[in-house]
């Protein structure tokens, strides 16, 4: 029997409890505490299925489509959707699952509804029974009325997910009088290790009509090609794209954003495309307040040349606060590939935090040498600086305490009550990891791809 306490209670406990399996354990308990606190099991929905192993996601896809079309009241608590399946484990053989037992009127009415046509619904159909995972989630998508949080990899054959996110999106047949996803604020994607092919901008952009985004994440993103120019009302505020490729500077992306707020990007393998963020950027200059620029590799202190282009003056920028950004992409050069600007020169007066990355050698003490004459001008260069980060590489051997600006930039830095930092990477160290030596700088993520899930525990513990 159930405790003498308002419902109110019962519910924050509930919302409290961090494993999964110990909120059902609670919801099962009593009559009372199922009919109350169901909804609150439905708040976050894993469906996991890494890389072709087990647990195989189909179950539990195809028990979650029929209870939410069964049950509104629950399809209206799901708040984040988490669709962890890769590539070939969207789709399974007939002869794998056995005949499918569903609830043929139940899923006829549902596809009548989501349905453009008579024969799109058919087709979907066929798909169902014959155990699509696609096309199960894609039936679940439109009902979720108050989804704002969806996670998944956008597996190329994803014909069913893909075309119902677009049409969504776009207020396109049959949502064009009947708008669904209204309320998604969030869309994280990934590229599973599994799949060859990468999700690309291409792929992202009809998102950007959601009227409600807010935010678009993700790994592995690829640039292929110039894009017709967006009209960019957007309403996307923040991008973060790890481990991406790109040639243009996500032009496209930046440009979809009416008001981008934070701009995050790490560069990956191959690096045979310049990225020219110097005009890309520019569309946001009025707008952005924190921007992260860097290449990824754990195992190296900085990243090849051809990543050393300039993303040129940031002055414009009066509303950039936070910079993360390398050396060789803030500074320009001269013939004889000495930078040769001054750093205040290039800063806009609102920036509060500072990270420059990949100081290799002489060029960490350059960059000290300009901290420390920024630092001395604060007052009327950058008046709310707080924090002040160096990660600098070394290929011989260094004594900082050699460097003449170094006591006097940690003096001014501790009279400005300025937090400042001198992190270093020497190839003489028997553990080169540069996670270690960097303390994971590069990541503005606590795991890479190759971790999703864990991730996503880490982030959401609830899921456990």
């Amino acid at each position: 029997m159930a405790p003498n306490l308002p419902n109110e209670i019962f519910i924050l406990i509930c919302e409290n409890i961090k494993k999964r399996s110990d909120k059902l354990n609670l919801i099962i308990s009593c009559r009372l505490f199922y009919k109350l606190l169901l909804p609150e099991l439905y708040r976050v929905i894993p469906i996991q299925c890494i890389c072709g192993r087990t647990p195989k996601p189909f179950d539990s896809t195809f028990s979650f489509t029929q209870t939410i079309l069964r049950r509104p009241d629950l399809a209206r608590a799901v708040r984040c959707l988490y669709i962890d399946v890769c590539g070939e484990a969207y789709c399974f053989e007939p002869a794998e699952l056995g005949p499918l037992d569903y609830d043929k009127i139940l899923i006829k009415d549902a596809l009548a509804m989501v349905s453009e046509t008579t024969e799109e619904a058919e087709e979907w159909e066929v798909e169902l029974a014959d155990g699509s995972i696609d096309a199960w989630i894609a039936l679940s998508l439109p009902f979720l009325s108050r989804l704002r949080s969806l996670h998944f990899a956008p597996y190329a054959g994803l014909t069913f997910i893909n075309r119902t996110l677009a049409r969504a999106a776009q207020g396109l047949e049959p949502f064009e009088l009947t708008p669904v996803l209204t309320s998604l604020e969030e869309i994280y994607i990934w590229q599973c290790i599994s799949d060859i092919v990468s999700p690309t901008v291409d792929d992202i952009l009809p998102w950007f009509d959601f009227p409600s985004l807010k935010k678009i994440s993700g790994n592995g993103v690829l640039e292929t090609g110039e894009l017709p120019i967006p009209e960019g009302d957007s309403s996307v505020t923040e991008l973060e794209l790890y481990a991406s490729r790109c040639g243009l500077g996500m032009k496209a992306l930046i440009e979809s954003c009416q008001g981008l707020k934070s701009f995050k990007y790490t560069h990956a393998f191959p690096v045979d495309n310049h990225e020219p963020f110097a005009d890309s950027l520019v569309h946001a200059k009025d707008t952005l307040e924190e921007l992260w620029l860097d290449y990824f590799d754990f195992k190296e202190p900085q990243g090849p040349v051809t990543q050393n282009h300039w993303i040129g003056s940031l002055k414009g920028f009066k509303q950039l606060r936070k910079l993360h950004v390398r050396f060789d992409n803030l500074f320009t050069k001269d013939p004889f590939g000495e930078p040769n600007q001054m750093l205040a020169e290039l800063l806009p007066p609102s920036i509060e935090l500072l990270s420059i990355t990949e100081c290799i050698d002489l060029q960490a003490c350059f960059a000290v040498e300009q901290l420390d004459i920024l630092v001395k001008d604060r007052d009327t260069v950058v008046p709310y600086i707080k924090q002040i980060q160096v990660f600098a590489a070394y290929t011989m051997p260094v004594d900082t305490d050699e460097w003449e600006f170094l006591s006097s930039l940690k003096h001014g830095c501790k009279e400005g009550d300025i937090e400042f930092e001198l992190r270093e990477f020497r190839r003489d160290r028997e553990d080169k990891d540069r996670n270690d030596a960097y303390d994971e700088v590069d990541s503005f993520w606590v795991q890479d791809y190759y971790h999703a899930w864990d991730y996503c525990l880490y982030v959401m513990p609830w899921l456990r």
